[in-house]
């Protein structure tokens, strides 16, 4: 793993994106319990890492296996661009405190745009 170029720089992306995951999963605990609704959150926010974080895992290996062919760098293009939409969902979802519900919209447009990284990675270790 170490002395092959793709494998190294994937693996230390991957460690990244799991740091920025454990981090969200952390301050989102603090942050949505501002607002006093501990059990919606609960239930909005198991509802999201499910439904959108299966969608995006489906959506970015199929534009991975299928544009491939096609263009050759497309696993890392994917990986990378769906990473950079998580660090715009998320400051949306972190910067305004108004409402409880905009900022769960937020955090399930994360899921949905940002969590595709994963299969491509996989794929290209």
């Amino acid at each position: 793993m170490w002395t092959n170029k793709v494998c190294f720089y994937v693996t230390l992306g991957a460690c990244f994106r799991f740091w920025q995951g454990y981090s969200v999963a952390y301050y989102a605990l603090k942050f949505f319990s501002d607002y006093n609704m501990n059990e919606q959150f609960g239930v909005l926010n198991g509802l999201s890492v499910m439904i959108g974080g299966f969608t995006s895992q489906m959506v970015g290996g199929q534009i991975s296996d299928r544009f491939e062919g096609v263009f050759p760098r497309t696993k890392p293009f994917v990986a990378m661009i769906m990473s950079l939409f998580g660090v715009v969902t998320l400051t949306l979802c972190f910067m305004f405190t108004f409402n409880f519900y905009f900022s769960m919209t937020w955090l399930f447009l994360t899921y949905l745009l940002a969590e595709g990284w994963m299969s491509p990675s996989v794929a290209m270790i």
